[in-house]
């Protein structure tokens, strides 16, 4: 089980990727997908049942580390035989922002619970062995509105930071919305009420 360095970081996988394999005749095709919401993730889930509509089954399981959820359903395969195994193989790797699809074509050769089971954790780890894995970083906006004499100590601290900002305008008051790591938003904050005196707001996105 591969683990990251810090509660900022967690693991994905870069892209798209797909493999097949044989049990007995039985034909696996796994497709894993890096998905960002509920929404994506269903969304794949219909397309790969629409490719694969003549399948005997489409059985799934997904991560988000939005929410941490998990989700997996076996597709009228027998109760915890598919959806549960794929799953499995996903959290072996620790993984998040992830969807695998396992369709399956029925081969004229019953596998059993145990060789079904075994057969869909398989399928699941031999796609993820194909996947590049990726560090991505937990992130948070901010709104930060101060006066426009403090702009450029607060530029100066945001460019020291590597902070990303996205929008800036203009008014009574500066208003910055940005993207920081959540590693350093407290310290990032104290910063910059130390530079503005005092004189600067946060405000979640």
């Amino acid at each position: 089980m591969k683990e990251t360095k810090n509660q900022s970081d967690y693991l994905s996988i870069k892209e798209f990727k797909r493999d097949k394999f044989l049990v007995k005749g039985s034909k696996f095709i796994a497709t894993a997908i890096p998905v960002g919401s509920e929404e994506e993730a269903e969304l794949w889930i219909k397309k790969i049942k629409k490719e694969f509509h003549d399948a005997t089954h489409n059985p799934y399981a997904y991560v988000l580390r939005q929410g941490e959820i998990q989700k997996s359903t076996d597709d009228g395969e027998p109760s915890g035989t598919a959806g549960r195994q794929i799953l499995s193989a996903i959290l072996s790797q620790n993984l998040k922002d992830i969807l695998i699809v396992v369709t399956r074509y029925f081969g004229g050769v019953k596998l059993g619970t145990g060789g079904l089971s075994k057969a869909y954790y398989e399928s699941a780890l031999r796609v993820l062995r194909s996947c590049v894995f990726i560090k991505k970083e937990l992130r948070e906006e901010l709104v930060l509105l101060f006066p426009k004499k403090y702009f450029d100590r607060v530029q100066m601290i945001l460019n020291k930071e590597k902070v990303k900002v996205k929008k800036l305008a203009f008014g009574d008051r500066a208003r910055m919305e940005i993207e920081v790591s959540k590693e350093i938003i407290s310290k990032l904050k104290d910063e910059l009420m130390n530079k503005a005196r005092g004189e600067i707001e946060f405000e979640g996105i």
